[in-house]
């Protein structure tokens, strides 16, 4: 945690004087997520998006300010 504080201190201070999100940060990781029946069919996995947690927290904080 103390080595992650002052990075992620700077983020938000950046992104809040600036009002924006990195882009990087917007980029998601997306994976299959199964769903029904036969594992062996695609149209039984739907695609799932996994951002960085610390993105979504800038998102609100903005939107709200």
């Amino acid at each position: 945690a103390c080595e992650l504080q002052k990075p992620i201190t700077y983020l938000v201070n950046l992104s809040i004087s600036s009002g924006a999100v990195p882009e990087d940060m917007k980029v998601a990781r997306v994976g299959p997520i199964f769903k029904k029946s036969s594992r062996l069919d695609v149209g039984n996995y739907r695609p799932i998006s996994v951002l960085i947690i610390i993105s979504k927290i800038l998102e609100k904080t903005l939107f709200t300010t």
